[in-house]
């Protein structure tokens, strides 16, 4: 025992040396599996049905420039040093027509809500080899040591009932589904791209997304109101994309917005706006977080954060009136006399 205490030196216990020895030896046992075959067994395991097309290509496109990078090494030799040092020294990508294109220069790093991104998916891949036996269980792996990076707290911009009025007057036809469902459902962008008409249910009022749509690959049914019901009603079909259907997601938020400029809309067009405006326009409605986070498939904590307050009884009470008009009220007004 004294030895033992002359040995460690005053800096700690003698059980927390024994703790340590132990967790050595059995890092010791531990196979020496490279990071990149890690990354081939992770993405294998998510692929769909397992989980969304969507999770799995960010995932995927998240986890190539680490599987390049660490390719050989073995997972269990990473440090949280190496992998700030690979977010570093990752660079902003837009995507265009052409396809993903880096943004150079040296302030064109990611950061924010995007570094964060890749940081939740590193933490998924360790925590996945941490179960697969690739790393010590029961301790925090090296990539949840990973701080977090602060994202810019910008205020939720929301659309007024008039503006929504005015927004849907003025879109073409083919648009017309696409901005209703994500305004007057709250579905995201990439899940009405994925909806087919056979998802859309106007008899019995619902929106169904099933999982392999869904952004984090869990199944949800969405009600749909009456203005909604409204404008979906012409444009119905058995089967088939209720939106324009593009090769990937950002294309169509590309094209909604030149078709947005064309038609001559006097609205300045929001980031994520019309799902903004749902959830807060929603809330109040309904009075219940729980409820509007299960329709949206995301938090009550989001929601508590953003979109609490945002809108008065008075102003639910116009945007339940939205509905359509001119050349989309003669639409509903002729389905209506042939039935």
């Amino acid at each position: 025992m004294a030895a033992a205490n002359e040995i460690l030196g005053g800096i700690g216990t003698i059980e927390e040396a024994a703790r340590l020895l132990v967790a050595e030896r059995q890092r010791q046992k531990i196979p020496a599996k490279p990071f990149g075959e890690v990354v081939k067994e992770f993405l294998e395991v998510i692929k769909p049905p397992a989980r969304s097309y969507r999770h799995w290509s960010d995932a995927s496109g998240r986890l190539s420039l680490a599987a390049d990078k660490f390719a050989t090494v073995p997972i269990l030799d990473i440090r949280t040093i190496d992998l700030e040092n690979h977010l570093d020294c990752i660079r902003r990508r837009v995507r265009t027509k052409a396809g993903l294109r880096t943004l150079p220069g040296p302030g064109k790093k990611t950061k924010g809500r995007n570094r964060n991104n890749y940081r939740g998916v590193l933490c998924n891949l360790f925590s996945f080899a941490q179960r697969r036996g690739y790393l010590p269980r029961n301790i925090p792996t090296e990539a949840d040591h990973l701080m977090e990076a602060p994202e810019r707290d910008a205020n939720v911009e929301i659309y007024q009932p008039g503006e929504m009025q005015t927004i849907m007057d003025g879109l073409p036809d083919k648009w017309i589904p696409f901005a209703a469902i994500g305004a007057f459902a709250g579905c995201r962008a990439a899940e009405i791209h994925r909806l087919d008409w056979k998802d859309i249910d106007l008899e019995e009022r619902h929106i169904t997304v099933e999982s392999s749509k869904s952004k984090t690959g869990k199944r949800r049914v969405v009600p749909i109101s009456d203005t909604l019901y409204a404008y979906l009603k012409p444009y119905a079909k058995d089967s088939g994309w209720v939106c324009p259907h593009y090769s990937h997601d950002s294309t169509l938020s590309q094209e909604f917005k030149q078709a947005w400029d064309k038609a001559g809309i006097k609205v300045e067009k929001i980031d994520n706006g019309f799902r903004h405006s749902y959830a807060s326009y929603r809330i109040e409605e309904v009075k219940s977080l729980p409820q509007v986070a299960w329709e949206m498939n995301t938090s009550e904590r989001k929601l508590r954060d953003n979109y609490l307050e945002l809108v008065s009884a008075k102003k639910l009470e116009i945007w339940k009136k939205i509905m359509p008009s001119g050349r989309l009220a003669k639409k509903l007004a002729e389905l209506t006399e042939a039935f």
